[in-house]
């Protein structure tokens, strides 16, 4: 029992589109961070929001995501390749909201750090 040709040469193209597929990368940007106190204690809970700006505003609600800080005070969002513009809002119970722009070139991670302020 052997295996016709013709389903062999099928065999062996599924392969290697699997393979292909296996070795595609997807690439991403990182906007990682932490939150502080003005002690400089980190802070956990804190609800961080990102948005890209560059783009226009009906876009903008699709690209909106929420994190909370974790016990260390670290947030991190994980984006689509840049070059894009995003703005960030944190806030948490008894503080001020704070804001920060970030700037993303490409393939890259920015890392930020966010003061609360009473």
């Amino acid at each position: 029992m052997g295996i016709s040709r013709r389903k062999h040469v099928v065999v062996c193209v599924l392969c290697a589109f699997c393979g292909y597929s296996l070795l595609a990368q997807t690439n991403y940007s990182l906007i990682k961070g932490t939150v502080f106190t003005a002690e400089g204690q980190s802070f956990q809970g804190a609800k961080v929001t990102v948005i890209r700006m560059d783009i226009d505003a009906k876009q903008q609600k699709k690209t909106r995501r929420e994190a909370v800080s974790d016990r260390l005070g670290e947030f991190a969002f994980r984006l689509a390749v840049g070059p894009a513009k995003f703005h960030l809002t944190v806030e948490a119970a008894g503080f001020p909201k704070q804001e920060k722009d970030v700037e993303i070139l490409g393939d890259e991670r920015a890392d930020v750090s966010i003061v609360l302020k009473k």
